[in-house]
């Protein structure tokens, strides 16, 4: 079984993130994957997902993002842990505006995947 949470964590509140956890596991079979894509949470990030992908180049609407709910791949690990999830990689991912493209890096500073697995 997948299960894909993408662009979607960073805009819950510290427990509805928990909520959503403990209803994954609750209703995933074992060895099921989870993929997440979502903002770190660092100054870095909100500089570039709000300050200037939201206010200044008005990629996205004002007031999409709140940089309190952002999550850090080392929160990540520990409500995956909690929750008996087995956080097993994390991907960096990379926005080109001129381009309008992504890519997958290790820079993992602002956008990140991770893969947990149940």
């Amino acid at each position: 079984m997948l299960f894909f949470l993408f662009e979607f964590l960073e805009h819950l509140e510290e427990q509805d993130k928990h909520q959503l956890f403990e209803n994954l596991t609750k209703n995933l079979n074992k060895n099921a994957y989870i993929f997440i894509s979502t903002i770190n949470k660092n100054l870095l990030s909100k500089y570039l997902a709000i300050d200037i992908a939201e206010n200044l180049l008005k990629l996205l609407p004002k007031k999409t993002h709140d940089f309190n709910l952002f999550l850090s791949p080392s929160k990540l690990q520990s409500i995956s842990q909690k929750y008996n999830l087995n956080l097993m990689d994390i991907e960096g991912m990379q926005y080109n505006p001129i381009f309008k493209s992504f890519k997958l890096s290790k820079f993992d500073l602002v956008n990140y995947f991770g893969t947990l697995k149940y």
